[in-house]
Parts: structure tokens; sequence; C-alpha cells
């Protein structure tokens, strides 16, 4: 077991039990480019882009797949063979056996270097960019994106448990959408 910590927006910190069963992570946030194929071919998984993407395919062909419902990814994810994974499989691909506090070790985040959250005027860029932002090692199986970039989808819905009052009658909505 490792320690998850506590970030303000995410879950509490908490232990994190690593996966028990092999599996395989994409080396990247799904493009434009695979996700688009995929869309024209299953024309009932129906998604508005952001207006910020660009309209022509080959300028956003390898930016991330934004503003994606959970279902559009849950099912793109089963056609290709896989499944959107546990957020403990992600945080396990993310921080590795060693259980780095980054995905890329135990150097501090520099903005410069890794493309994160730049406020409400911030974008994306093409994935497999960032200097800073991939797991250490081999380049061929590093894993980009793990911090920074767009937000990645997990199966797993989090609920704040200790929360138990909403505001107005009816409980938050289980639909989630990427930014």
């Amino acid at each position: 077991m490792f320690w998850a910590p506590r970030l303000a927006g995410f879950r509490p910190a908490r232990r994190v039990t690593p996966p028990t069963v092999p599996y395989e992570i994409q080396q990247h946030e799904v493009t434009w480019e695979e996700l688009d194929v995929w869309l024209e071919q299953n024309p009932t998984n129906k998604l508005e882009r952001p207006d910020w993407v660009p309209g022509e395919p080959k300028d956003r062909a390898r930016l991330p797949a934004t503003g994606v419902t959970w279902e559009v990814a849950r099912a793109y994810c089963k056609s290709i063979g896989g499944a959107l994974p546990t957020e403990e499989e992600w945080e396990y691909a993310a921080r590795g056996p060693e259980r780095r506090p980054n995905a890329w070790g135990a150097q501090r985040i520099d903005l410069a270097r890794t493309h994160a959250y730049v406020g409400p005027k911030g974008g994306v860029v093409p994935v497999m960019t960032s200097e800073q932002d991939a797991t250490p090692g081999d380049e061929k199986l590093a894993i980009y994106d793990m911090m920074g970039n767009a937000r990645e989808w997990t199966v797993d819905l989090f609920r704040d448990s200790r929360r138990r009052a909403w505001k107005g009658k009816r409980r938050p909505s289980a639909r989630r959408h990427a930014e």
C-alpha cells in the first residue's frame, strides 16, 4: 500500500492498494485523430466537440480529445479491447512500483516544462510534448501527460461520502464531463 496525497479538488488522502492483476494503460491521452475515426464508425455515440477545438481534423489530430462524456470514453475503450482504468490503476501507472511522488520522479513540478492547468485561458497541447511530464525510463515505454494537459476518465465515480447534504433536494448527477 502507499499513500495518495490530499490535494484540493481531489479525493481525500488515503491508502491505495496497487492492482493485483496485470493491466495495460495507453501511452498517451486519446487524441482527436483516434476518436474522430471511431466516432465516424459509431454514429450512435454522440459528442459535441468543445468550441475551442479546431474544426479542421489536421489541426486537432494530435490534441487530446476533450469534452468527452464518461459513457463515450467507456464505449471507446471497450471497442479497442480495453476498459477505463480504476483510479488506483491510473495512479499506480503514474507513480510506478517505486511509488514516485510525481509521474516523472521526485523533482518538483516545473511549469515551464509541464503543461499543467494554467488558468481559464489555458488549453491543451499535442500529446507527448511536455518535457517533464513522462514516466522515467525507456522513452518507448514511457507514459505521458499523467500530471497535465487534459483530465483523464477512470471507471470510478468519486462521491464524497463525508458530505451528507447537497445543495437543493437532488444529489449531483453521476454523469461527468471532461474539460
